[in-house]
C-alpha cells in the first residue's frame, strides 16, 4: 500500500470515530467548512483521545501524518504503517462496540 493510501485509511478511521463518538462540535465544524480540513482532523484526534481517555490516539495519528508528509526509509515506514493499522483497528473496535 502506498503512503497516501495509508494516510487515507487513518483519516477515514478518525472520521468514523468522530461520528461514532458523537463529537458534535467537530461535526459542526465540518458542516460549516464543508470539508474535513487538516485542522479539523487534528481537533478531532484530540477530542477522540480525550473522550477515550487514550493519548495513544494522538501518537497513532502522528504516524499517519509522518507517512504522508515525510520521506521515510522503508524500515521506518513499516513501523509507522503498523501504527496507522492500529488506529484503523481502534476505529473498527469502536464501531463493533456500537453495533453490539
Amino acid at each position: 500500500m502506498q503512503a497516501p493510501e495509508k494516510y487515507y485509511k487513518a483519516e477515514e478511521a478518525v472520521k468514523l470515530m468522530v461520528k461514532l463518538l458523537n463529537l458534535n462540535d467537530i461535526l459542526q465544524k465540518v458542516k460549516k467548512e464543508d470539508y474535513w480540513g487538516l485542522g479539523i482532523l487534528h481537533d478531532a484526534v484530540i477530542q477522540i483521545s480525550q473522550k477515550l481517555g487514550n493519548e495513544k490516539v494522538i501518537e497513532l495519528w502522528k504516524s499517519a501524518i509522518a507517512i504522508f508528509t515525510a520521506n521515510l526509509s522503508k524500515d521506518i515506514l513499516s513501523v509507522e504503517a503498523e501504527k496507522v493499522k492500529e488506529l484503523v483497528e481502534l476505529s473498527d473496535k469502536i464501531a463493533n462496540l456500537k453495533l453490539d
